[in-house]
């Protein structure tokens, strides 16, 4: 395993739970009055966040399908599961706009 390939593996579980922590910052506080609007905008903009990283990765296309690479962890697999089963909301966004 080369030194780049572990770097990239080291990112992609650190994005992983980058968003693990923030999901449990946004819903773990409920003495902060959070609009419910302010949650799901911030919710949107950290799946967008992880949609581009797991492009650039190859490891989804653009289409949301599967990409050429797998994802090294369960978390990762998990997560591209997820986006292609759920891509025809991206599809009904786009025929909206």
């Amino acid at each position: 395993m080369g030194v780049e390939s572990f770097f990239k593996k080291v990112y992609a579980v650190f994005v992983i739970e980058f968003i693990r922590f923030l999901l449990w910052v946004l819903f773990s506080h409920p003495d902060k009055k959070r609009e419910k609007k302010e949650v799901n905008n911030s919710i949107e903009d950290l799946m967008k966040i992880a949609q581009q990283n797991l492009v650039k990765s190859q490891r989804l296309n653009q289409d949301l399908t599967k990409g050429m690479v797998s994802g090294p962890t369960k978390s990762i697999k998990k997560l591209i599961n997820a986006f292609e089963k759920n891509r025809y909301l991206l599809e009904e966004d786009e025929q909206e706009f």
